[in-house]
């Protein structure tokens, strides 16, 4: 295979030489590429085998089907500094840990895994071969679809098809490993949300991993949807087929984002992990599904510190995230945008049947 590359003006690329480094096909620790941007150029390859890549206020962009290889066999490399790296094709054939914001048209895992921090993978094409013993993990995916009407979107093998009603000129597709966790349940370790909600989801297909499931009951999955990350919506099951770990799901109302829970049973009591007052008419109340059912009823919500915040007995699904006393977490009377804590007594008689959890408000400050 051979291997080229050209150097601009105010750039310097270094290389750490513990072995050799001919061509760039790379045997060394580290390849550095500093201040400025270095070109590979079309049909050209930069073969990186137990290297690290360092990127330090510079760019690496490649043309046409260029493209960088990592096999590794005996250390971990990275992809890391502070710059950009473009190209064509990326592939995979060992542990890869990237710190980089990289912008690709396809990523190959050949047996191999890409793990990410927190950073984004900008993704053009599409992955090829990803399964439960090669995938990639952590940070964001995003890719840019185009829905026609009526046909599932091309996402690749991201693991989200959506069907759309109408046609629309673009919107972005992001896959974040992450686990929501309600009072009654947590979905998978997988989450996806569109650049803006929209109703024009009909259906969609979401394929998952086996080894996301956490303990949870794949014939028991189900599709829920949110606006806001706080309220989960489930949504109809068309078909389902756990072997292949694949769910098709009706899509019902406004959807941005899309996860997978375990049913929860149609039980007509249920507290919500977080609301949002600030005065948009919309989820502004702490509202607990049910509460009529417990008319001795005592909510108590204190912040990390142990400080009761509000306190009422019985209450009646009226707070609003005004404090009754001063608190650090308020501004003027209302708290802040955080997480804070309760506890909620059925019978306020009886203060051993408790159910304590967390609370997600977001007041717009």
């Amino acid at each position: 295979m051979g291997y080229a590359g050209s150097k601009r003006l105010g750039m310097r690329l270094i290389f750490s030489i513990f072995f050799s480094c001919l061509f760039f096909s790379c045997f060394s620790q580290e390849l550095q590429v500093n201040e400025g941007f270095f070109n590979i150029n079309s049909n050209t390859a930069l073969s990186l085998k137990n290297t690290n890549l360092v990127v330090n206020h510079a760019s690496l962009i490649g043309h046409d089907s260029s493209k960088i290889e990592f096999l590794a066999d005996s250390i971990l490399p990275e992809i890391s500094g502070f710059g950009y790296l473009k190209i064509d094709s990326l592939i995979i054939g060992s542990e890869v840990y990237s710190k980089l914001f990289v912008d690709v048209n396809q990523i190959k895992l050949v047996n191999g895994n890409y793990s990410q921090g927190n950073v984004i993978l900008n993704l053009n094409k599409t992955i090829i071969d990803e399964f439960n013993d090669s995938k990639i993990s952590g940070g964001t995916i995003r890719k840019n679809i185009f829905p026609e009407p009526n046909i599932f979107t091309n996402s690749g093998n991201l693991g989200l098809q959506l069907l759309y009603t109408e046609n629309l000129d673009s919107t972005t597709l992001f896959r974040k490993n992450q686990t929501i966790y309600t009072t009654e349940q947590y979905s998978i370790n997988r989450i996806y949300s569109l650049s803006d909600s929209t109703n024009k989801i009909s259906e969609l297909n979401f394929y998952y991993f086996n080894n996301e499931l956490e303990n949870l009951d794949p014939e028991k999955l189900q599709v829920y949807t949110s606006t806001d990350l706080l309220e989960w919506k489930p949504q109809q099951t068309l078909s389902r087929n756990t072997a292949s770990g694949f769910i098709h799901s009706k899509v019902e109302g406004f959807a941005q984002y899309f996860t997978l829970f375990e049913e929860i049973p149609n039980e007509s009591f249920f507290i919500p992990n977080g609301f949002s007052p600030n005065d948009d008419g919309v989820n502004d109340y702490f509202e607990i599904l049910g509460l009529e059912e417990y008319p001795n009823n005592k909510l108590i919500v204190f912040d990390g510190i142990g400080t009761i915040l509000y306190e009422a007995s019985p209450y009646q699904n009226k707070w609003d995230g005004f404090v009754q006393s001063g608190s650090i977490s308020a501004d003027n009377g209302k708290l802040n945008t955080g997480t804070y804590y309760y506890f909620f007594y059925k019978d306020s008689d009886k203060n051993s049947d408790v159910i304590k959890g967390f609370i997600e408000l977001r007041s717009g400050r």
